[in-house]
């Protein structure tokens, strides 16, 4: 039988033996939330091991479309990798995602990332809200965060970075320099170069959709998919 972690049941969309059914339903009846989370655990973190061992040469991840067609060089490493850890700070009673996002364009020498901190709602989101954010580049050269676009009320993006190198120390130069790197080795393969047919990207899951990485209640960031050019310094 095949489960859902995120949805909590029995996986649709995936074929299973007959006989498999009324033994899937039973126990999917038994598991109470502390199995879900537990379930979410080992999930995770076996799929967080194949991203640590992975060989890049034989991944063969989805681009956004715009990003295949010219349209745009930044890309989300959750949108490649969308069962990395999911980084938050809290600044008092707000907690602040970490999105981070990385130039692909095979023409561009830069040595930064673009860091987009996402407010998570820690209560009931009234119809058609937008989460407040804040972005800043990263230069991982330099250790040098400059803020790039503030939203009114929104903490300072160099408070956030100070609190993220806080609450994640692996997140130095070196975690941002491999990132990227592993980015660009993939565009490099996967993304025709400029004058060359562009390639017709497959189907894959819609940004606003619910994240296959995280638990049902979690959406991925709008943020991550947004058509954006690199902010070379």
């Amino acid at each position: 039988m095949r489960l859902s972690v995120g949805a909590r049941g029995v996986a649709e969309g995936v074929p299973d033996p007959e006989e498999s059914g009324e033994l899937a339903a039973a126990f999917v009846a038994e598991q109470q939330a502390e199995d879900w989370d537990q379930w979410e655990r080992l999930f995770l973190a076996a799929k967080r091991h194949q991203m640590a061992t992975m060989d890049l040469e034989r991944l063969t991840p989805n681009f956004p479309p715009e990003v295949l067609e010219g349209d745009g060089s930044v890309v989300a490493y959750r949108e490649i990798f969308p069962w990395d850890e999911r980084r938050t700070v809290a600044l008092g009673a707000e907690r602040w995602e970490l999105d981070d996002m990385y130039c692909v364009d095979r023409d561009c020498d830069c040595h930064s990332t673009r860091l987009v901190f996402v407010e998570v709602a820690t209560g009931p989101v009234p119809a058609g809200a937008v989460a407040r954010e804040c972005s800043a580049v990263y230069d991982y050269a330099r250790d040098r965060l400059t803020p790039e676009s503030q939203v009114a009320g929104c903490p300072a993006a160099k408070v956030l970075g100070a609190a993220l190198r806080a609450a994640y120390p692996e997140c130095s130069p070196a975690f941002y320099r491999r990132r990227h790197g592993q980015m660009r080795s993939l565009a490099e393969r996967l993304i025709p170069a400029a004058g060359s047919a562009p390639l017709i990207a497959p189907a894959k899951v819609g940004r606003n959709d619910l994240c296959p990485a995280a638990a049902a209640k979690s959406s991925r960031s709008a943020v991550a998919g947004r058509v954006a050019v690199c902010a070379k310094p």
